[in-house]
């Protein structure tokens, strides 16, 4: 099932390794002298999460997305996503009743995936990119006696629209609304507002922006990653002594690429620049861009993952042996992966081609299998990508 919330997988390992590195500064372990330059540096390859799915809202924290909410109103589809979109002066098709509505001069809806047929108006606020869902103004709403507007941030990421589970909506706007001594409607509008679960109606702005880097989950995993990259070249006093960092992301729908090797070297600044600059585009081919990773680690160029020369052991005839250019460079050597991902695969069946001799050979028909995925439908209130 793809996961609805934020899951950050190995991401203990970054502040293990920040700890860790007056260890690995240890001349006894990893030098052959007092100078630093001669230190075994360890490897750390961050694998981010691209895929569409990331720009979805952060889910409350009481929304179980295993649970089929009943639906307030027939134009919130349970199993999709809605987006919120800005339209231009023109006549619009209703997803209600089919009827044509005049947007004049131009206006934000929240619309349901797949659909630019308009669902409900969304009202601009003054909190940067947050607007006002007022369901109960609205002539055909079902919404329970005890409903409230809610707010829902809808900033697009560099153009890529902000998503809504249909099924979270069902959450916020009807079952939560159901038990207000909880309060949770009032938690998520101050989420919406402030980017804090904090219980008051003021701002803590400890980004700069209002909390906008912690309302959508491209917009967490990269700010995560930054910080956490961060503090290791804190740790390290510097680029010169910092741990080989790579950074690698899917590709649409197969395999990954490593966009930045894991070099002798590094910058923080540069790494920083490539973290920021990944954008929610894709699907979720997990399986298949971790096993170029692995191919990365082994050959340090580039691989296919429709070659299965990459994926055989050493003692197999038909393998890629170990070049000179992977980025491992002493049999002891720390290596390390961290995936950054919000659940599991899509568009992922590639390892189902490989033979039985291949590290990552799964049986073709096991929908189970520890690697890949043949996208099953997903179960109800749930939509991957």
């Amino acid at each position: 099932m793809k996961k609805k919330t934020l899951i950050l997988i190995l991401i203990g390992f970054i502040f293990m390794i920040s700890a860790q590195l007056n260890g690995w500064f240890d001349e006894d372990l990893f030098s052959s002298g007092s100078d630093t330059s001669d230190i075994l540096k360890p490897n750390i390859l961050i694998m981010m999460d691209n895929s569409g799915s990331m720009n979805n809202l952060i889910y409350h924290t009481d929304f179980d997305p295993e649970f089929v909410y009943p639906s307030f109103d027939d134009r919130i589809y349970g199993g999709y996503e809605h987006r919120i979109k800005y339209y231009k002066k023109g006549d619009y098709i209703s997803d209600h009743d089919g009827s044509v509505i005049t947007v004049d001069p131009g206006q934000y809806f929240l619309t349901r995936r797949g659909s630019d047929r308009l669902i409900y108006p969304l009202e601009e606020t003054e909190w940067d990119g947050v607007f006002l869902l007022d369901i109960l103004n609205w002539p055909t709403s079902n919404a329970h006696p005890t409903s409230r507007p809610i707010y829902l941030f809808g900033e697009p990421d560099s153009g890529n629209e902000v998503r809504i589970s249909g099924n979270f909506l069902n959450f916020i706007i009807y079952e939560a609304s159901e038990a207000p001594e909880d309060d949770q409607v009032g938690e998520w509008n101050r989420f919406m507002k402030y980017g804090h679960w904090n219980e008051t109606d003021e701002p803590i702005d400890l980004d700069g922006n209002n909390g906008m880097d912690r309302k959508v989950r491209m917009r967490v995993a990269r700010e995560v990653m930054k910080n956490a990259v961060e503090k290791i070249f804190e740790d390290a006093e510097g680029d010169e002594a910092a741990p080989r960092i790579g950074i690698s992301r899917f590709n649409s729908d197969e395999g990954g690429t490593v966009i930045q090797s894991c070099q002798a070297v590094g910058s923080l600044n540069a790494t920083q620049v490539l973290i920021t600059g990944i954008e929610g585009t894709t699907w979720t081919p997990l399986s298949e861009a971790y096993a170029e990773v692995y191919a990365y680690f082994r050959n340090g160029g580039e691989s296919s993952i429709a070659d299965e020369k990459y994926f055989l052991p050493f003692d197999n005839a038909g393998a890629q042996q170990i070049s000179a250019s992977t980025p491992i460079t002493n049999w002891c050597q720390l290596n390390f992966i961290i995936i950054v991902t919000d659940g599991e695969p899509t568009q992922d069946d590639q390892l189902r081609n490989f033979s039985n001799a291949s590290i990552f050979h799964i049986d073709p028909v096991d929908n189970l299998a520890p690697w890949g995925d043949v996208d099953v439908p997903p179960p109800p209130g749930e939509v991957w990508e």
